[in-house]
């Protein structure tokens, strides 16, 4: 292992070195409290020291800054416990994979990374006949579609770092890969989530029918829950003609409010974005092995499968009748 003055002296390429770094390094003082109350609140990890910092200040892309402290939360109510202690010191979170992503996705200065991949890296479930997995969002996407392997099913979205990438960090950056054209990508098969919300509290992200029971229950909360689906429909009806006119065409959204994805079912209660969300894997082709397909499953017909996540990032559906 080496030694931090190591890490911090050993250039990372062009201009990067111990000065980069150091431009931003958090003052250690200022998260004293923060570190104490997460360390009385938390089973699992917090890690506050400079060592951490310099681990979790770099991803996969150019950039780099240095977080205030780590997390590795155990289970849910350690993720609730770190976002409400967070927000009560007034600090930003960022939820992290594996840190593969190119854009400087889960690297931030002075916030508390939040990295679900030492304990909440579990499949939980997989129903073959219902071609549906439910998964912590640390589980590796290889190690997911190795399990689905015995039952010819893979997760759709092929990102070039699925051998590393996370599941959760898949939803977080809808993910694509090299035949997503083809076959989707990943808010395509994402069916339902479990979140934690800023004020700490646990949500249940699924479809949802404007005006059904269902809806009107949630509505009936005091809550921030219900207070996103007053404010969501509100953006959507009230800025329609500018949403359909003027949000860009694109075939992946990664950032921002998705409100192009609020979807108004025709009169024969069909939904264009409903259509073909799981597809079957192209047959083998020439100039493979034998027992190899095109995605590396088995040979032959190979079903693609929808997830269930937990908790990690938000994505909302709503359906209009």
């Amino acid at each position: 292992m080496m030694a931090v003055e190591d890490v911090l002296d050993s250039p990372r390429g062009g201009e990067t070195s111990a000065t980069t770094l150091d431009v931003d390094r958090p003052d250690a003082t200022a998260y004293t409290a923060l570190a104490t109350e997460l360390r009385d609140r938390v089973d699992g990890d917090v890690k506050f020291d400079e060592y951490a910092q310099v681990l979790y200040a770099t991803d996969g892309s150019i950039y780099q800054a240095r977080p205030a402290g780590v997390v590795l939360p155990r289970d849910a109510d350690d993720v609730r416990a770190t976002v409400e202690t967070a927000a009560n010191h007034g600090v930003p979170v960022l939820p992290r994979g594996t840190g593969s992503s190119l854009g400087g996705q889960t690297v931030g200065r002075g916030c508390v990374v939040i990295d679900f991949t030492k304990y909440m890296d579990d499949i939980v479930d997989i129903d073959p006949q219902a071609r549906r997995a439910t998964v912590q969002p640390g589980c590796v996407q290889d190690h997911l579609d190795a399990a689905l392997a015995d039952h010819g099913l893979k997760f759709a979205p092929d990102p070039a770092s699925s051998n590393r990438s996370t599941v959760g960090g898949g939803i977080g950056n809808n993910s694509t890969g090299a035949h997503s054209v083809r076959y989707g990508i990943t808010d395509a098969y994402t069916e339902e989530l479990e979140v934690i919300l800023a004020d700490g509290s646990l949500i249940h992200t699924r479809e949802v029918v404007l005006d059904s029971d269902e809806y009107d229950s949630i509505l009936a909360q005091d809550d921030l829950e219900a207070n996103i689906y007053r404010t969501v429909r509100a953006l959507v009806e009230n800025h329609e003609s500018e949403i359909e006119n003027k949000y860009p065409s694109l075939k992946r959204s990664v950032s921002g409010y998705n409100l192009q994805k609020v979807i108004y079912e025709n009169d024969d209660g069909d939904a264009e974005y409903r259509e073909n969300r799981v597809r079957e894997r192209p047959r083998q082709r020439h100039g493979r092995s034998p027992g190899e397909s095109r995605f590396g499953g088995r040979t032959g017909s190979t079903e693609t499968l929808r997830c269930r996540c937990g908790p990690m990032s938000v994505q909302y559906r709503f359906w209009y009748k």
